[in-house]
């Protein structure tokens, strides 16, 4: 199994992988562009699983998270990717992104065999066409005092940007 955690203002993040004839590491934090948001983001991360597999291994990749006091979390999509939003009482605006689970099938030589999005959980199984080092990334965004509803948006947007599409 490779893990990835994160203890970040709004939640305990785990990202993971695992599965019979697949081996790899962590792949991050990487760099990235900071793209441009209508508001500004306090703090980010982008970073990967980066996976060996054999044809026809079988593995499973997920993310699941718990919410801290003070927040509330919810699942949204966007084109090609998966998205967990995050508000506090006070305002602040959080995200984790992931591409979908159908992107990553059109895009790696990789079969899915199932997936589900579930609250605070999301993972797919798939199954390899070939031998491959698929690499699998998370992004997640905070922004403390976005001041209006488009300022709000930011942490979705810089997720979804920063992913490697």
């Amino acid at each position: 199994m490779v893990e990835v955690n994160f203890d970040t203002e709004f939640a305990v993040v785990r990202f993971w992988a695992k599965g019979q004839g697949v081996t790899g590491r962590r792949n991050g934090p990487k760099s990235c562009p900071k793209p441009e948001t209508p508001g500004s983001i306090d703090w980010y991360q982008l970073d990967a699983i980066q996976l060996n597999c054999r044809a026809g291994s079988v593995f499973e990749v997920g993310l699941d998270y718990e919410v801290k006091s003070g927040w509330t979390a919810w699942e949204e999509g966007g084109e090609a990717f998966m998205c967990s939003l995050f508000e506090h009482s006070d305002g602040h605006q959080a995200a984790i992104g992931l591409r979908d689970y159908e992107w990553v099938e059109d895009n790696f030589d990789l079969a899915v065999q199932d997936a589900a999005t579930l609250p605070s959980k999301s993972w797919a199984k798939y199954k390899a066409k070939s031998s491959a080092e698929p690499e699998f990334e998370v992004s997640l965004a905070l922004a403390k005092s976005p001041a209006d509803d488009m300022e709000a948006l930011s942490p979705w947007l810089y997720v979804d940007k920063i992913l490697k599409f």
